[in-house]
């Protein structure tokens, strides 16, 4: 069983999107590495994480995390906190990801 993520950036008005930071959107996707093969997906409603974060010192610093549920807002909240940014992005910048599940 394959799961695949989905990042889209957000858009909110005043805000550093990170739908048009393409090189930020790519490292974090390639490094999210979630085992969900025991998840129960929602067949009926679309399964998602939003989260609004910032980066300091090469690490992501969450503002704010929702979803559609507690197991993968856990989840990714783990994931991000332990992901070590490669680049250097511009400090101080909000960024918002939608990080949507799909069960392939």
């Amino acid at each position: 069983m394959k799961i695949a993520i989905l990042t889209i950036g957000l858009a909110l008005a005043n805000i550093s999107f990170a739908g048009l930071n393409p090189s930020l959107k790519k490292e974090i996707t390639e490094k999210v590495q979630l085992d969900l093969s025991q998840f129960e997906f929602d067949t009926h409603h679309e399964n998602f994480v939003v989260v609004s974060f910032s980066i300091e010192n090469f690490q992501i610093e969450i503002l704010e995390i929702q979803g559609t549920s507690e197991i993968l807002i856990n989840m990714m909240t783990l994931e991000l906190n332990n992901l070590k940014i490669d680049r250097l992005y511009s400090q101080g910048n909000i960024y918002n990801y939608k990080f949507v599940f799909k069960k392939l």
